[in-house]
């Protein structure tokens, strides 16, 4: 099973990094009752000529994990995280009827 998570700020490297640093700016803001980091700027890590998709990103203080990211067009998607939410009644014990034991 592979998790669903994506790296919003990852870069290939240190240097192009270093050069989507310089266009990135940080800040501290409550969203939705959570201290989030709010990240704008020209947040495409791969050419910095090019602008991204996105325009703000929201990322959680506590987790790091993304919780909103706002478009260029205007667009917002909202990202909800759920964690130790499984419970034992959505495994099954699955039918061995058909089969013999052999101890």
């Amino acid at each position: 099973m592979e998790p669903l998570i994506f790296n919003y700020v990852a870069t290939e490297n240190t240097w192009r990094r270093f050069l989507a640093s310089i266009y990135t700016h940080i800040e501290e803001v409550i969203y939705n009752e959570k201290e989030c980091y709010r990240i704008t700027g020209n947040l495409n890590s791969a050419f910095l000529l090019t602008n991204s998709d996105e325009k703000e990103i929201y990322m959680e203080k506590d987790t790091g994990l993304c919780i909103k990211i706002v478009y260029n067009n205007g667009k917002t998607e909202e990202i909800q995280h759920e964690f130790n939410e499984i419970s034992d009644e959505i495994f099954t014990k699955p039918d061995i009827s058909q089969y013999e034991i052999i101890q």
